[in-house]
């Protein structure tokens, strides 16, 4: 599953976007981040920048799979929910209506 137009990143819950939550939870770094490599901590990197630079391009499922990860580690449980369900969640498409 990939994801575009319209990107998740974009979805708002009060004044805290999604974005930020995720983003906040890739850089941050728990007790298991203490011994990440240099490439790990590089692609964190990569991803959190891609979300604000780039929030309509395409995320892979690897992409996803580690964003999930950090977020159920780190975020409050309401957040955990809110950003997964966005994550897993189609946006939905806007077609144009026939004109009758």
């Amino acid at each position: 599953m990939s994801h575009s137009k319209n990107s998740f990143w974009r979805r708002k819950y009060e004044d805290y976007l999604l974005k930020d939550v995720v983003v906040d939870c890739v850089l941050g770094d728990d007790e298991a981040d203490k011994h990440a490599s240099g490439k790990q901590r590089y692609e964190r990197a990569r991803l959190a920048t891609k979300i604000y630079d780039e929030p309509d391009s395409d995320f892979t499922v690897e992409d996803i799979a580690l964003l999930k990860e950090h977020v159920g580690r780190k975020a409050p449980a309401l957040y955990v929910k809110q950003c997964w369900d966005a994550m897993e969640t189609p946006l939905p498409t806007t077609e144009p209506k026939p004109v009758a």
